[in-house]
């Protein structure tokens, strides 16, 4: 694993390794830091869980590294390749660990955080109406801050201006009675 190689070989402190990703890759940055460990803070930019494997149902609540979750509001009004409602970044968010960050950016679409947005083949994923650029610079910020914090011990990561974005931070995961009466069975 690429944690245990850059901490035995390279020499590099464990507490400083982050891991992030975007769309599958966000998954698969939560799926590799609650399975293998290693990584010391998590950033999943607009996650889809779709695929064989769940990782909302699954390991994501095994996670012990501090996760930031930014999300696309608009995304799931493209196509249904594009970070659908049903396994998006708020499925995510509803079952993530205390202390989880969700940053949801307004109006914003799936691809509108990448580097070129408009790019040949991207229109299948825009739907968003926010200012690209300002999605970008928000998400970026946000990822940076996020790992400064985690990483280098660096300030809690700043309020984002609410016209642009919106904050929450998951409180423990809910297991309600009828949860519990349906794991014992």
């Amino acid at each position: 694993m690429i944690a245990e190689w850059l901490v035995q070989i390279q020499g590099i402190d464990s507490r400083k390794i982050g891991i992030a990703g975007h769309s599958m890759g966000g998954k698969v940055a939560v799926l590799a830091a609650a399975k293998y460990g290693g990584f010391a803070s998590v950033v999943a930019i607009d996650p889809d869980d779709n695929g064989n494997v769940s990782v909302v149902h699954g390991l994501l609540a095994s996670l012990k590294a501090p996760l930031l979750l930014i999300g696309a509001e608009v995304a799931w009004r493209a196509s249904s390749v594009c970070a659908p409602l049903a396994t998006n970044y708020l499925r995510f968010f509803e079952r993530a660990p205390a202390g989880t960050v969700e940053l949801t950016l307004r109006d914003a679409d799936h691809v509108q955080m990448l580097d070129e947005p408009d790019r040949f083949g991207y229109g299948i994923c825009r739907s968003g109406t926010a200012d690209s650029r300002q999605v970008r610079i928000t998400a970026r910020r946000a990822t940076v801050g996020f790992f400064l914090q985690h990483l280098q011990g660096g300030p809690a990561l700043s309020k984002p201006a609410s016209l642009y974005a919106r904050i929450r931070v998951a409180k423990a995961y809910p297991v309600t009675e009828k949860l519990k009466a349906r794991n014992k069975a």
